[in-house]
């Protein structure tokens, strides 16, 4: 006779790399099926409350030694703050399901059996593989001496595949009920009870899924959509009615082809389990970054059943990935390039002028008597200037033209494209636009001017270098601009002076 309930199965997907932690997630992973068993195999009101008390106390056993590993390598950080709520929410959720169960004991009803077993499921899989998993490979690297911050971004690099895991561990739960199904229908003669329980089995799996936060679809052998979960018809804006019955390319993947979907089904089937990122698009038209992970499902004889895939939302992550790559790439007070960007794009610059007859130059600008500004109202004041100027010198270049800012008050320019014959004189054409453009008057907002400055007014001193291909390499470009900016400094300023050969 069948005697373990095993609604929610542990294995090795679920450890996160720390054995105290994964062995007492086992734990908990027990209890949660020995309150399963309890309710599926009709004890009464008071053996499920003993149960929900052993799972409590253990549960609180293990928050307090799962914080103080958090703690010990993430101490006062955020990740370990929002982690202690999620955990006194699973307390607090726990009393209240007690309460129930004795209230729902006293007035002759069944309590809130799915929805305890629903939530206790739902919570501690996401738990696991999101929260727990992530939080671990922090911990783990900063253990092996990488900063929080590099250890946050070295995690999330590395758990990109938590969906994958989460498919995998859905599609274990649902191959253990099958079974229990099969094994329920030989155990029990009587047809009724067999019913029974596999009705509350099956209510369990649909709980579960409709309670999942990632999307969820089911296809049958030829593509066509048969069942949709709440979260996907949420994240698309299409409805169940929309979308059940849909073959591709699907309404939700505009620009997919015919091939493009047939080729995901075909892997999917030669390798069980296929997981890629993809870009669907909502009922709105806006685009939805996706991380998909799609399996197939057989009977236990090796029959084909189903096609079913997980869809994780990515525009989180894809917006912190673009956040990084601007913050590597751009100055974060002007979003103008940096001087990584800008080395990157004159090398480019130099290759191409090797292969044609163009030349290109490069502009160090500096502004004359910045400093005054800075002292008489303030670091604000310097910081508004210094976006105005970057404004005014990218309305003066062409549009193929590159204006970085390297640091503090000095701009760089990259004129691309210039005739062998014209260079120097479109070159300083365009620095003189600029130099003119940046010499203009800059009122300052009341916040931050001073009684003896209201309006800001200053020059540029600018160097000019022109050259072609790699005769000279790119730092003593950059030296020789500097250098002739720097002989304008030194007789007059507001000057755009050339580099020389014969300097």
């Amino acid at each position: 006779m069948h005697t373990q309930f095993d609604i929610f199965p542990w294995n090795v997907n679920f450890q996160v790399g720390i054995p105290s932690i994964d062995e007492q997630h086992q734990k908990l992973v027990l209890l949660i099926n020995k309150l399963a068993g309890s309710i599926a195999g009709g004890s009464g009101p008071l053996q499920c409350e003993i149960i929900l008390d052993e799972l409590k106390d253990y549960a609180r056993f293990h928050f307090k030694a799962e914080e103080a590993i958090w703690h010990l390598y993430l101490p006062n950080d955020e990740l370990e703050t929002s982690h202690h709520v999620n955990h006194e929410n699973f307390l607090t959720f726990v009393d209240q399901t007690r309460f129930d169960e004795k209230a729902a004991s006293k007035n002759g009803t069944h309590g809130t059996h799915t929805k305890i077993i629903a939530f206790l499921i739902n919570w501690l899989v996401f738990h696991i593989l999101e929260s727990d998993k992530y939080l671990a490979a922090v911990c783990l690297e900063v253990q092996a001496g990488k900063s929080p911050e590099q250890a946050k971004i070295v995690a999330d690099h590395n758990l990109r595949n938590a969906t994958s895991l989460l498919s995998e561990a859905l599609l274990r739960m649902i191959g253990d009920l099958s079974e229990l199904s099969f094994q329920l229908s030989f155990e029990i003669s009587q047809r009724q009870k067999t019913q029974k329980e596999l009705t509350r089995a099956l209510s369990f799996n649909k709980s579960m899924i409709s309670s999942m936060q990632d999307g969820l679809i089911t296809l049958d052998r030829y593509g066509l959509i048969a069942e949709v979960n709440p979260a996907f018809c949420m994240m698309t804006g299409m409805s169940s009615r929309e979308l059940v019955g849909t073959s591709p390319p699907y309404p939700f993947m505009p620009g997919y082809s015919q091939g493009d979907i047939e080729q995901v089904f075909e892997r999917a089937w030669k390798e069980n389990h296929y997981e890629f990122e993809a870009n669907l698009q909502d009922k709105a038209g806006q685009p939805l970054p996706v991380i998909v992970s799609m399996f197939h499902i057989k009977e236990e004889d090796g029959q084909f059943v189903t096609f079913a895939a997980t869809v994780k939302d990515n525009t989180e992550r894809k917006d912190r990935e673009e956040a990084q790559r601007k913050l590597a790439l751009y100055d974060p007070l002007t979003n103008l390039p940096n001087r990584r960007l800008f080395y990157d794009q004159l090398s480019r610059t130099m290759d191409e002028t090797l292969r044609s007859n163009k030349y290109f130059a490069i502009a160090y600008i500096d502004l004359d008597h910045f400093k005054t500004l800075n002292d008489q109202c303030g670091h604000a004041a310097g910081d508004l200037f210094l976006q105005e100027a970057a404004a005014r010198i990218k309305e003066c270049v062409r549009a193929m033209d590159m204006v970085a800012r390297f640091g503090g008050d000095e701009f760089v320019a990259l004129f691309n494209n210039l005739s062998p014959i014209e260079a120097r004189k479109d070159a300083e054409q365009i620095a003189q636009k600029i130099r003119l453009k940046l010499a203009e008057p800059f009122p300052l907002p009341d916040n931050v001017q001073s009684k003896d400055l209201k309006v800001f007014q200053c020059s540029a001193s600018i160097g000019v270098t022109i050259a072609r291909g790699r005769i000279v390499e790119r730092d003593e470009l950059l030296n020789q601009a500097d250098q002739a900016m720097y002989r304008g400094k030194t007789t007059g300023r507001n000057k755009v002076c050339f580099h020389e050969s014969d300097e």
